[in-house]
């Protein structure tokens, strides 16, 4: 059964990828995306500038009201390693949240595959 928390948690990772794909997006732009409230949208994406994933840059062009800020995902909150073992060669790379690689490595696979 899904609960309050797996929906929460979906959303986050909904919002994370929206952010990585769209940066930079104001929050009315996530809310038009996603379909959920503008409340809701700030709930959300306030937990993740908390926690790091996430920052707030310039602001975006305004429509008449108050201008929005951008949202950015914060590549260096979270990096990735990534290891991949071939029958002749084996690659090590360590990326960041957004998706670069910065840096890779390749070595000889040895013995029988």
């Amino acid at each position: 059964m899904v609960g309050v928390n797996d929906i929460r948690d979906i959303n986050q990772t909904i919002f994370l990828h929206l952010i990585r794909e769209k940066q930079p997006i104001s929050r009315a732009d996530i809310a038009k995306h996603t379909g959920l409230r503008p409340g809701t949208v700030s709930a959300i994406v306030n937990r993740l500038i908390k926690t790091g994933f996430v920052y707030e840059g310039t602001e975006g062009p305004s429509s008449g009201g108050r201008p929005p800020k951008n949202l950015y995902i914060n590549a260096e909150s979270v990096y990735v390693l990534a290891v991949d073992i071939g029958v002749s060669d084996t690659v090590f790379a360590v990326g960041d949240f957004n998706g670069r690689v910065l840096h890779q490595k390749s070595i000889l696979t040895e013995g029988k595959p």
